[in-house]
């Protein structure tokens, strides 16, 4: 559950009682957006109190954010736009994967918040529908990335380097992906 606070010289923060953390964390999204997870032995008094301690931190790093150019994704997605899209992708895995002589098995496409692909032992591939928002070049690297763990299922120095081999622009892409997009938050639940 969430509860909203307005705090002076940060404005609207979200804190949150989360069982999966021991002390009171503040984080601060891609979209500038401040989360406070609170364990539950924690009251909602202290974790006001942790916040106030930390506003230059935070006014710091909210500015740093700021001045990045990040692109929110909404994932509410029209069926229209995925059927055509998930058709370009499944070409573009093909391509790729007898160019590279790579074998996977099976590829479904789904909604992800925390990843982009995933690759599983069995090396059915993951895409995030997500995909449809980013450049090419980004896609085609997430695409090499997935299909590099069909043989390699760690990120080993091995990994990365089969990786480069077939994608020298990976750092480029990479750092790109992780820090230049971010999805539009669902609507959180208020506590009275």
């Amino acid at each position: 559950m969430v509860k909203k606070i307005k705090i002076k010289g940060i404005g609207d923060i979200d804190f949150y009682f989360n069982k999966n953390v021991s002390r009171i964390n503040i984080s601060i999204s891609k979209s500038g957006e401040v989360l406070v997870n609170i364990p539950f032995i924690s009251t909602i008094e202290e974790a006001v109190s942790f916040t106030k301690s930390k506003i230059k931190w935070i006014q710091k790093n909210k500015t740093k954010i700021e001045k990045l150019e990040i692109k929110i994704i909404d994932p509410d997605i029209s069926k229209i736009l995925l059927i055509p899209f998930e058709k370009s992708m499944i070409r573009k895995l093909n391509k790729i994967s007898v160019k590279y002589n790579f074998i996977y098995n099976k590829i479904r496409f789904k909604t992800m918040y925390s990843r982009w692909g995933s690759c599983s032992s069995l090396n059915n591939i993951s895409l995030n529908n997500l995909l449809l928002y980013v450049e090419e070049d980004l896609q085609d690297y997430v695409l090499k990335h997935e299909l590099v763990h069909t043989k390699i299922k760690n990120h080993s120095k091995l990994f990365w380097s089969e990786l480069e081999n077939i994608c020298p622009n990976y750092k480029y892409a990479k750092e790109k992906l992780n820090n230049s997009f971010t999805i539009k938050p669902k609507h959180k639940i208020e506590l009275n």
